[in-house]
C-alpha cells in the first residue's frame, strides 16, 4: 500500500435475543392483520394474493419466534441492495475495502451549487459477504 491509501476490514455480527415470543397462531396473526382470504375468492389473481400473504405471515411467524436482528442492505452493510433488504434472527458480515487515493491536495471551490475544500480524489474497490439466519449455527 502507499503512503495515503487506506485499507479497512470490517467484520459484524448482530443477534436478536427473545425475552418473550410473540404471537405465533397463524389464525390470530391472520386477523390481527385483517388478511380474510373470503375477499379474494372473486378475484382473478387469487393465487397470487395468497401467495403473497402466506410469504406475510412466514415472515411475521419467524420474526415473533426468533426476533429480528441488525438487517443487512445499505449504505453500510452489502451496499449493493436496498436498506434492509436481508434480515432474520442472526446476522453476519464481512467486507474489505481498499481506497487508493489519486490526489492529496486541499483545493477550496466555489461553484452555483456547491462550495467547500476538495481534499483528494479516490478509487475504492470493496468485497462484501453477508448471511442471515435465524439460529446462530445456520450461518
Amino acid at each position: 500500500m502507499r503512503r495515503w491509501d487506506t485499507l479497512a476490514l470490517n467484520q459484524f455480527h448482530s443477534r436478536a435475543h427473545v425475552t418473550r415470543e410473540g404471537l405465533t397462531d397463524l389464525t390470530l396473526l391472520q386477523q390481527r392483520h385483517g388478511l380474510d382470504y373470503s375477499q379474494y375468492l372473486a378475484w382473478p389473481d387469487f393465487d397470487v394474493c395468497q401467495f403473497a400473504d402466506a410469504k406475510f405471515l412466514a415472515s411475521a411467524l419467524d420474526n415473533n419466534r426468533f426476533g429480528t436482528a441488525s438487517a443487512l442492505g445499505g449504505t453500510q452493510r452489502l451496499r449493493s441492495f436496498d436498506n434492509g433488504r436481508y434480515y432474520a434472527g442472526q446476522a453476519l458480515f464481512y467486507g474489505a475495502e481498499y481506497r487508493w487515493n489519486l490526489t492529496d491536495e486541499h483545493t477550496p471551490f466555489n461553484i452555483y451549487v456547491a462550495k467547500g475544500v476538495r481534499t483528494d480524489i479516490q478509487l475504492a474497490a470493496f468485497w462484501e459477504r453477508g448471511m442471515v439466519a435465524d439460529h446462530f449455527s445456520d450461518l
